[in-house]
């Protein structure tokens, strides 16, 4: 369905992570991801949007599976916000304009502070060995239906 990378689960919260390795001007607004193109003297050409073979953004591609764990978390009994992120890997990326995003996004280089600044300022405590271990089964009990559903398709 989409892309969790990373899922990271203490005391204070969880957050799932997404990497996207993205190299140029990146623009986003609300679901909408767009390239900068720039002509050979530097000047803005045009925007190319950046979606996957799906037609989802980035931020599509992270939002869809949290909110369904979300819901899966809930329906057990835990209920719990999950943090959204897309951590920009490439080098040579640069964030130009981020305006209402549905996801936070940092560049790599700023995952550490943004880590140590949400330990830090945390005001809640969550279940965290019960959502590890319901974590844990819904992710095996996934991998053995893809399997299942694998082996029907063969």
């Amino acid at each position: 369905n989409g892309d969790i990378d990373y899922l990271l689960i203490g005391p204070v919260g969880v957050v799932a992570l997404n990497c996207q390795h993205l190299s140029g001007t990146i623009l986003c607004t609300r679901d909408r991801w767009m390239r900068q193109k720039y002509d050979p003297k530097g000047a803005p050409v045009t925007q190319v949007p950046i979606v996957d073979r799906t037609g989802r953004t980035p931020s599509q591609q992270l939002n869809e599976p949290v909110t369904e764990l979300i819901e899966r978390l809930s329906r057990h009994g835990l209920d719990c916000g999950i943090l959204r992120v897309v951590i920009l890997t490439h080098p040579e990326v640069r964030l130009s304009t981020v305006e209402a995003s549905t996801v936070q996004i940092l560049l790599l280089s700023n995952v550490q502070p943004f880590l140590w600044e949400m330990c830090r300022s945390a005001s809640l405590s969550i279940p965290t060995e019960r959502i590890i271990e319901f974590v844990k089964h819904d992710h095996t009990s996934g991998q053995e239906r893809n399997r299942a559903e694998t082996r029907q398709q063969g």
